[in-house]
């Protein structure tokens, strides 16, 4: 949609302001890979994909509100991760932040023309 509005020195602009001023910590994109398992077989584990990617990670609107009127938080909440939009994640991949591991459970950008991309993910316990 912004493709069709702005040119591509405005949109690579905006990508530039949003990631400097949004995207102020770090996360991993993990991709499962298939390695031998020392029995002719193979395993499948998880591998830095892409490391520390500039992105924002926070709630999303239900738990926010959860949390400010004291109900009980689970680890099935989602949340909301925004990276650079070029940024090599398929929904197979995991988004690995402070350490924990978050599944996505889906991709709210997928046009080619946004100017970033917002992930909804949810705690892998």
């Amino acid at each position: 949609m912004l493709g069709s509005i702005l040119t591509g020195c405005e949109l690579q602009k905006i990508r530039a302001d949003i990631q400097s001023v949004a995207m102020t910590d770090t996360c991993n994109v993990l991709r499962r890979t298939s390695t031998p398992d020392g029995s002719g077989g193979t395993t499948l584990v998880w591998n830095v994909h892409v490391a520390d990617v500039p992105c924002f990670f926070g709630q999303q609107f239900f738990s926010a509100f959860a949390k400010d009127y004291g109900l009980k938080m689970t680890t099935d909440q989602p949340f909301k991760v925004i990276l650079p939009f070029d940024t090599d994640v398929t929904y197979t991949d995991r988004i690995q932040y402070s350490g924990r591991e978050y599944e996505i459970i889906a991709d709210m950008s997928p046009r080619t023309d946004d100017p970033f991309t917002l992930l909804i993910v949810r705690f892998i316990d």
